[in-house]
């Protein structure tokens, strides 16, 4: 304790199944308050720390420290600044099924209208049947004027590729997210695309709401459809038999062979 600062110093320990080291200045300045903070998670179970009630699990690492002044708590939360870097191992992201993009084009192949309301509608419940796992996800935390930033995340997951950015407003928690969702698409996609989808989240960081934007997908759907009914008529054309093929020259002795079949070829040339 000082006469205007307070600090915490080489806090140390274990939470959620991982360890916590942190530091925490707060003091009093002519231009207001200001505070100056590091944290440091190594190895802490996600869900027990993260919002969203288990959305996502594993063992998460993070290092991040931030800076800030204002004449007033929330002044100072608007004005933090910082940088940071975090690591998810062996995770698990609920709701976000990759087994969701065959379900929906079996869906379509037995009937289903490439309607973006019906396709959206029917990828929501197929995503929500199952997990995305996720052997390793890190990136980069930019904090810049209260708003800490997700940058340059790498994510590898199995059968399908993921691509997340957003924010959150350290004020007010305020969340803004956006999962891009990749599939494999399989023998039937057409070449060189893939399926895809976007899920907005947005709201509090507790109950974010989420939207799911599948225009995308709708568009591959009916390029997919439009592929599957050229290999059929390809298919119908190569069992066609072949057309013969003749020469006018071959047509001209046609039918001097057909008037004598018993003349030779020596006889023909023959004057």
């Amino acid at each position: 304790f000082g006469e205007s600062e307070l600090a915490l110093q080489a806090v140390d320990g274990s939470i959620a199944g991982g360890r916590l080291g942190a530091e925490l200045t707060l003091s009093r300045r002519p231009e207001g308050f200001a505070a100056r903070a590091s944290v440091q998670l190594a190895g802490v179970n996600a869900a027990e720390l993260l919002p969203g009630d288990g959305l996502v699990t594993g063992k998460l690492t993070l290092d991040a420290a931030a800076e800030g002044t204002g004449m007033s708590a929330v002044a100072l939360m608007g004005s933090l600044a910082g940088s940071g870097t975090f690591k998810l191992e062996n995770g698990r992201v609920v709701r976000l099924d990759p087994a969701a993009f065959d379900t929906v084009m079996r869906a379509v192949d037995q009937g289903l209208p490439i309607d973006v309301t019906r396709v959206r509608d029917r990828m929501d419940a197929a995503l929500a049947s199952g997990v995305l796992s996720v052997a390793l996800a890190e990136g980069a935390i930019t904090i810049n004027a209260g708003q800490a930033r997700l940058s340059d995340v790498t994510v590898r997951a199995q059968r399908a590729d993921l691509a997340v950015s957003g924010s959150v407003n350290l004020a007010d928690a305020a969340l803004e997210g956006r999962l891009t969702l990749f599939g494999m698409g399989g023998a039937s996609a057409p070449p060189d695309t893939r399926p895809e989808i976007t899920i907005a989240l947005k709201g509090p960081v507790d109950t974010p709401k989420r939207s799911i934007d599948v225009a995308a997908l709708a568009s591959w759907l009916a390029l997919r459809a439009v592929e599957q009914q050229s290999k059929k008529l390809e298919a119908l054309e190569g069992r066609a038999p072949a057309a013969p093929s003749y020469t006018p020259a071959a047509a001209t002795s046609a039918p001097t062979a057909n008037a004598n079949p018993r003349t030779t070829p020596a006889q023909t040339a023959v004057p």
